[in-house]
């Protein structure tokens, strides 16, 4: 798990999969969270995680986790007092406030059977890596790229479809720029068949429960697959689009939105008290405002009376991630802080 992860689970408010405590020697509760988890009354199949060092408000203690700290804790779900034996892992993730120390129940496949989805399966990157070095315009001096977001992997290399391929016939149909790479490639056994790379990529992603690999295959000088992160929630992935999308925006015009954010903060304050702290212009609720609700960073406490008397702003789930996203980032717009 990482930091950004660990974030958004202090953050969540899904009280009924997420357990916060800042003791580390209370085995009952821990074993009370472990059997919750585990029973999933609620029904719903989603991970279920104990954090140890953190309190009830989400804020990090400062604790400090050693190996003996670890194998204690690790060491609760199978010393006998929970039955039958439930499927735990644990990890210790470090922060600048201290350490935390998680575990975690897999996600249920089935009533007899859970499993860990990783985040990018590796037999489908290595096929789809593979593909790239067999399939690459070597003409071009355009490296292979492989770069990894938030949410997601993109891998693109030069030179779109080759041959009779076709966006239409698309992946049934293909043709080989490098004849002899790709039969090298299959005798040292680094590809096995032939015209099954993208199918295997679908496969192996299903089995881990990812979304399907995206193949952007309407550029003429580049081939482009896009694989999303299997262990991304949708908030994670929220965040993720909108921050893509602003990378297109003004740049004058994002400052603005953050600096929105940070002015409201935790707190709960009318357009007026909002517009002051910014020092912003007469087209506050227009430009600025109306766009941060629209893109569901901000929401009304009246939303069905819009101009309700006491109508205040409060930033939504979205807004708090974004928030915790850019203030940990270096370009913050002057410090709009």
């Amino acid at each position: 798990m990482t930091k950004d992860e660990l974030y958004q689970l202090l953050q969540s408010d899904e009280s009924y999969r997420i357990e916060r405590t800042v003791s580390t020697s209370n085995m009952d509760k821990f074993q009370e969270a472990i059997c919750a988890f585990s029973n999933d009354l609620p029904g719903t199949g989603k991970k279920g995680y104990l954090l140890i060092g953190v309190k009830d408000n989400g804020k990090i203690s400062g604790l400090k986790v050693d190996d003996d700290l670890m194998k204690r804790i690790s060491g609760v779900r199978s010393d006998g007092n929970i039955l039958p034996l439930p499927i735990m892992n644990t990890e210790k993730v470090e922060t600048e406030d201290g350490d935390v120390l998680v575990m975690k129940r897999p996600e249920e496949v089935s009533i007899l059977r859970e499993k860990t989805i990783t985040n990018y399966p590796k037999e489908a990157l290595r096929e789809l890596l593979m593909n790239a070095c067999m399939h690459r315009d070597y003409q071009s001096n355009t490296p292979i790229r492989l770069y990894q977001f938030d949410d997601r992997i993109e891998i693109m290399n030069a030179g779109g479809l080759y041959g009779e391929a076709r966006p239409e016939n698309f992946p049934h149909v293909n043709a080989y720029r490098n004849p002899i790479i790709a039969e090298a490639m299959k005798i040292m056994k680094y590809v096995n068949m032939f015209n099954r790379g993208v199918s295997r990529v679908q496969e192996h992603l299903a089995e881990n429960g990812s979304q399907p690999a995206i193949f952007n295959i309407d550029k003429l000088t580049v081939f482009e697959v896009v694989v999303k992160d299997a262990n991304a929630t949708e908030l994670e992935r929220s965040c993720a689009e909108l921050r893509t999308n602003l990378e297109n925006q003004d740049e004058g015009y994002v400052c603005a939105i953050k600096r929105l954010i940070f002015s409201v903060k935790d707190m709960e304050s009318s357009a007026k008290e909002i517009q002051l702290r910014m020092n912003s212009a007469r087209a506050f609720m227009k430009n600025i405002l109306k766009p941060a609700i629209e893109m569901k960073l901000v929401e009304p406490l009246y939303p069905d009376s819009p101009h309700h008397p006491k109508q205040k702003y409060r930033l939504t789930d979205m807004g708090k991630a974004m928030m915790s996203m850019w203030n940990k980032e270096d370009k913050m717009c002057n410090k709009v802080k």
